[in-house]
């Protein structure tokens, strides 16, 4: 005798939950991006990026708890792990415009800064350019992606702690 339990539906939810929450963190990286390059009044665009993005997380967690889990426990662990999971796919999709930001607003955004880093700190500015400019695209990129993570992982106590039902 067999005790087959379903499948959870964690993975295959996250998978069509996680493409439009990354198309969420990718307009608002295009919008940084823009702003830096064209029309600087879409930053607002990202600010306001920057606050919908937790609330499009806790609505798509509370829509995968209410769906799968309708008058049934709810678990910590099940908020917490939705959350970080659509937050490291959306990660992924939105690493596209952050790469064009980091190959090409970023280098331009160093060269404006240096005088005012000479005029703060003197000599110690060109030591501090010279850093500034020796880091890859993969490790901006790199420190971008494990930031969506580790604000995933934050906001994935939060809502794991307001979802959860016994």
């Amino acid at each position: 005798m067999t005790n087959s339990n379903p499948p959870s539906p964690l993975f295959a939810t996250v998978a069509r939950a996680g493409l439009p929450f990354g198309l969420v963190l990718a307009l608002t990286s295009t919008a940084r991006l823009l702003s830096a390059l064209t029309f600087p009044p879409l930053i607002l665009l990202y600010y306001v990026g920057v606050i919908v993005i937790p609330i499009v997380a806790y609505r798509s967690a509370r829509f995968y708890r209410d769906s799968h889990f309708y008058g049934c426990p709810f678990r910590f662990a099940q908020g917490f792990s939705y959350t970080v999971l659509i937050h490291a796919l959306g990660g992924i999709v939105a690493l596209l415009p952050q790469y064009f930001y980091f190959k090409l607003v970023v280098p331009s955004l160093l060269d404006r800064m240096l005088p005012i880093l000479r005029q703060l700190w003197g000599n110690r500015a060109n030591e501090l350019f010279a850093e500034l400019q020796g880091i890859t695209t993969f490790e901006w990129l790199w420190t971008d992606y494990t930031l969506t993570l580790f604000l995933g992982f934050i906001w994935g106590i939060i809502v794991g702690l307001a979802l959860r039902r016994h």
